[in-house]
């Protein structure tokens, strides 16, 4: 805006501008972010003095940025207020060496060459912006990358004259008898025509700058250039490099300066006149999704965007946090799996790993406080199918609603049989509107005497539809089996197990539930399986990380589901009768191999898990695992997140006909696994959301991780000997011939208030 010098009408027109402008890119679901000073002269420090390690310490100061995070500036970044800010735009310039062909940043031995483009595509659109950040398979540029658009809108209508006036001569030129057979001249006449017709229905003429830099060592600069002109060139772009114009190219780019040097751009003719209509097609420039606010996953984009992902962080605010995984063997599954447990656990949710083959067991071994329970024959767990259901937290949830009806407090007691204490602790504690809100939707039964969630109900009678063999939509023997459930819970209350419950069913009036007492044998406590269900110690989850194991018990897909669901409703009835504040996740890995005999409760779970706090991760091998009828889709369709790695082409071939996946199946095609396990890729897959990311870790979470057998056996051989898993594992990386990355801790960069250390990778 020409003119503003300071006067307060100006500032506040463009105080105006500055608001309108973002309400513009909000109604078109932009994420945009104001920063202040402080956050605008980093910026132009990066662009500027680029460096591939962390600042030194000396001349640093902690500052808090716009986005609410904590990094280090330098002290030439401060503000000062009696200044203008155009004035100390520069301040802090490292010194550097101009050249013709580059810029050579002295101190830090890194080069910056700036290109200019010269011919565009015939069509481009704003989908294909991300294309250039580098081709895909590769990982993008082996250098910095920095893409610059200005327009100006500084055409005045006798510019504007000059502009029509050479389209004219040039439809001129073309309809000449000897000009008739210049198909070139030919084609610019029409495209002159229709310029000028759209200039007659109002649009207007700007100028435009697109310039490209990279910056890198200057031993790479030669790669890295011939890698940008040849990928650009296969995208019909044709650049050039700015020779002897690096620095006016490079200072033009920067916030506050484009005005200043915009005479100097026309005059070495790196601008040019467009139709308005052109940058619809090139704004907004954007790059790869830069993930979420908040701990997560760490992966990295194909460009080399490093971004965040977590399932409890819902991407446009709705929809659950359950999350449906699709991995073949060997597509890298079990590396993403054990890294999104740790993750996890870091952030304070408790995970649940339901596994077959160990795969988890050294993240558990190498974890405090960790739990990791093999289901076989010296398992002395019970687990009552119907420990939890009296719980608590029914009683509590009857009572958050009585007190919402505004009933008194003795009538509360009476009815809940919570003394006075209990309903100080419960009101006092329960401040939070969500917990509150959630509550409202779960829905409380009373049972003769008892309080029982419905969704206890629900959990309930499918795993003992499982257990009795009962198909999905036998109406009449589910009623039977949920009949006996009210009959058993008025007659034992909390000491319901399994050998009473069959004897209630058949005891039941015309031997209806004769039939179904019988199907439960092998569960009772004189059958093949009762040692698990035996009254006994029940199984309580308080750790971190709990890991169930079922390697040995496998072979029975049917029990395997049976003690799936029973875990399933024991977590949530957890949940419901504790904290539930604290998320947890339950991952059921090899979910293909049991799931056509457990749909049944991980439909049910995949529904009203959301409810608890909690979110489900289902491991398949591919999309048929999921489209096997309705209850299967209904997991996929209650999951707001699919995570997809490495696909058969079987696989694919059945993801092009599904209503979900057809439109990004030829994504999944490009989705890979590099050869030499440095990373495997992830589509993760939201609302409105679709990006491939890539797992990188480190050498020490690779040899955790690890299920191959060599290096699995040499730690349960480390262990065996006495030596903990930390040792054995470094010990390991040291037989791989890979090293550790060294950290040390910079006590000078500590700022006495935040009372926090600054741990800079060396």
């Amino acid at each position: 805006m020409r003119g503003v010098d300071g006067n307060n009408n100006k500032l506040e027109l463009l105080v105006k501008f500055k608001e309108k402008l973002l309400k513009k890119f909000a109604s078109i679901k932009l994420n945009t972010r104001s920063c202040d000073v402080v956050d605008l002269k980093y910026l132009v420090n990066d662009l500027v003095n680029m460096q591939l390690t962390p600042l030194s310490s000396q001349g640093q100061v902690g500052t808090k940025s716009f986005d609410s995070s904590s990094h280090t500036k330098s002290n030439s970044n401060k503000h000062n207020l009696l200044e203008r800010i155009s004035n100390q735009i520069f301040e802090g310039l490292h010194e550097a060496s101009i050249t013709e062909e580059e810029i050579k940043h002295l101190n830090t031995d890194l080069v910056t060459r700036g290109y200019t483009l010269k011919k565009l595509p015939e069509s481009f659109g704003i989908n294909d912006m991300v294309s250039l950040l580098g081709p895909d398979l590769e990982g993008g540029f082996p250098a910095r990358l920095i893409i610059s658009y200005t327009i100006s809108n500084n055409i005045n209508k006798a510019d504007e004259g000059k502009i029509i006036a050479e389209g004219l001569r040039s439809i001129h030129a073309s309809e000449k008898w000897y000009t008739r057979h210049d198909i070139s001249l030919q084609n610019e006449a029409k495209w002159w025509k229709v310029l000028i017709d759209r200039n007659k229905n109002g649009e207007r003429f700007l100028t435009e700058n697109l310039q490209i830099f990279i910056t890198t060592t200057k031993n790479g600069v030669e790669i890295a250039e011939e890698k940008l002109l040849s990928h650009y060139n296969s995208l019909d772009f044709q650049l050039a490099r700015n020779d002897k114009l690096h620095l006016i190219g490079l200072l033009s780019i920067l916030p506050m300066q484009q005005a200043v040097f915009w005479k100097s751009l026309k005059f070495f003719q790196l601008v040019k006149n467009i139709p308005a209509s052109e940058v619809v097609a090139k704004l907004p420039i954007h790059g790869e999704w830069k993930g979420i606010n908040r701990s997560g996953v760490l992966l990295l984009g194909r460009k080399g965007e490093m971004f965040n992902w977590n399932p409890f962080y819902r991407v446009g605010g709705a929809g659950n946090y359950n999350v449906c995984v699709m991995a073949p063997s060997g597509s890298g599954k079990s590396f993403f799996l054990q890294e999104f447990a740790t993750s996890l656990v870091s952030q304070n949710v408790q995970v649940f790993v339901l596994d077959i083959g160990s795969s988890y067991q050294n993240i558990a071994e190498a974890m405090d406080n960790s739990e990791f329970l093999r289901f076989n024959a010296l398992n002395d767990l019970s687990l009552n199918p119907f420990h939890g259901i009296i719980g608590s937290g029914a009683v509590y949830l009857e009572a958050q609603k009585l007190k919402r009806e505004g009933r008194s407090k003795e009538e509360i007691m009476q009815r809940t049989g919570l003394t006075a204490e209990g309903l100080e602790i419960l009101f006092s504690e329960n401040n939070n509107t969500k917990e509150v809100a959630e509550n409202e939707t779960i829905e409380v039964l009373k049972i003769g005497e008892h309080f029982v969630t419905k969704d206890a109900i629900i959990y309930a009678k499918t795993t003992i539809s499982t257990m009795c063999g009962v198909m999905s939509g036998d109406n009449t023997k589910e009623a039977i089996i949920e009949k006996g459930l009210n009959e058993g819970i008025k007659q034992y209350g909390d000491t319901l197990n399994l050998d009473k419950y069959a004897k209630v069913l058949e005891e039941m009036e015309n031997g209806m539930g004769r039939d179904l007492a019988i199907s439960l044998y092998p569960y009772t406590s004189s059958g093949v399986h009762g040692r698990y269900f035996r009254q006994g110690k029940n199984a309580k989850f308080n750790s971190p990380l709990t890991v169930f194991e079922f390697e040995e018990v496998k072979g029975d897909e049917v029990f395997l589901s049976v003690i799936l669901g029973i875990i399933l409703m024991q977590i949530t009835m957890q949940f419901l009768c504790g904290d539930r504040s604290k998320r947890f996740v339950l991952i059921v890995d090899e979910a293909w191999r049991i799931i056509d005999h457990s749909v049944g409760f991980l439909e049910a779970f995949a529904r009203t898990v959301r409810k608890y706090g909690g979110s489900l991760i289902t491991c398949v091998q591919e999309y048929k695992d999921l489209d096997n009828g309705p209850k299967h889709q209904a997991i996929l369709n209650n999951s707001s997140w699919t995570a997809v790695l490495r696909q058969e082409p079987a696989g694919i071939g059945q993801m092009r006909h599904s209503e979900k996946f057809k439109n990004c199946a030829p994504l999944i095609e490009t989705i890979t696994k590099d050869p030499e396990n440095k990373y495997s890729e992830i589509m993760i897959m939201g609302s409105n959301l679709r990006v491939v990311g890539r797992l990188v870790v480190d050498p020490y979470s690779e040899c955790l991780y690890s299920t191959e057998s060599e290096d699995y056996g040499f730690l349960h051989q480390c262990k065996d000997n006495g030596i903990d898993k930390d040792t054995a594992i470094r010990e390991l990386i040291k037989r791989k011939g890979k090293k550790l990355p060294v950290f040390k801790v910079d006590h000078k960069s500590i700022e006495p208030k935040s009372g926090r250390e600054e741990i800079i990778l060396t």
